[in-house]
């Protein structure tokens, strides 16, 4: 993988943490890694381990949120587990009835196209 690629990763990782955090403080119930997840290797790879992401504003998440809402149902429930209820990923799989190498192919997909929708390369 790229640096290039690992930073919006990071970058779209960023926002959905936010994001779920945004929306458990708020107490609404919006569309919303495990311990040594495929993001958390490349995170310590090129050092953003530990680093915690800038707080997000109302007006961020809410962007975010819509975002979320344009992806397919599938998608939206992976965001939700991983990033609203905070599930490590076999607890997600397992809710959602996947096996944790589709949630995991699954919340990539979802990456990739909230990448696009928020257009996250080119502020990286």
């Amino acid at each position: 993988m790229s640096r290039r690629r690992d930073e919006w990763q990071v970058a779209v990782d960023n926002l959905l943490a936010e994001w779920g955090r945004w929306s458990r403080v708020a107490g609404l119930q919006h569309l919303g890694y495990p311990s040594m997840s495929s993001h958390h290797k490349m995170r310590r790879r090129i050092g953003l381990e530990g680093t915690p992401p800038a707080p997000v504003s109302d007006a961020q998440a809410e962007w975010v949120d819509a975002a979320i809402r344009k992806l397919p149902g599938d998608l939206q429930a992976v965001v939700k587990q991983k990033h609203l209820w905070e599930s490590v990923d076999h607890d997600g799989a397992r809710r959602l009835s996947l096996g944790v190498t589709a949630y995991r192919h699954r919340l990539a997909v979802a990456h990739a196209y909230l990448a696009g929708l928020l257009q996250v390369e080119s502020s990286v």
